[in-house]
């Protein structure tokens, strides 16, 4: 059984070795505490949009909201998914991380993301009133190294 495993693994990871020269990953920071960032991923050669994270970290409270995750059907099952997470808990892994409400794909996918990243997801939404007043359009978006 590890055997396969490790070869899934393998698969995955020189697919994502093979794309990653190609793959442009955008982050828009928050305009003020605890407002909308946005993560994209695009293929260079002509912008397409594959993948998309959208979250909201606060500080004060330590509360962290992914309000929508989406990788288009081709790119799925490459670790796009779990490497924007990563990008979005970095340095508020200690925070109390929920999501919207989800579809039957993100009832699979965040408690199996949380492993891999280290942080508990819950289905509940929680907000601070931080994350409800602040604005809702993420910065000027910029060029950033995929995370690893």
């Amino acid at each position: 059984m590890d055997t396969v495993w490790s070869r899934i693994a393998d698969v995955l990871r020189r697919r994502q070795a093979e794309r990653a020269h190609g793959d442009l990953w955008l982050y828009a920071p928050p305009v003020t505490p605890a407002s909308a960032q946005q993560l994209r991923v695009c293929r260079r050669e002509d912008g397409y949009d594959f993948a998309r994270l959208e979250w909201r970290a606060c500080a004060r409270c330590c509360l962290g909201l992914v309000s929508q995750i989406r990788v288009t059907a081709a790119y799925q099952h490459q670790g796009y998914g779990t490497r924007m997470m990563l990008r979005a808990v970095q340095g508020c892994e200690e925070y109390s991380w929920s999501t919207t409400q989800q579809s039957v794909q993100g009832r699979q996918f965040f408690p199996a993301v949380g492993m891999a990243v280290g942080v508990a997801f819950h289905r509940h939404t929680q907000q601070c009133d931080h994350m409800r007043t602040g604005s809702t359009i993420p910065g000027k978006q910029r060029a950033e190294p995929a995370p690893r």
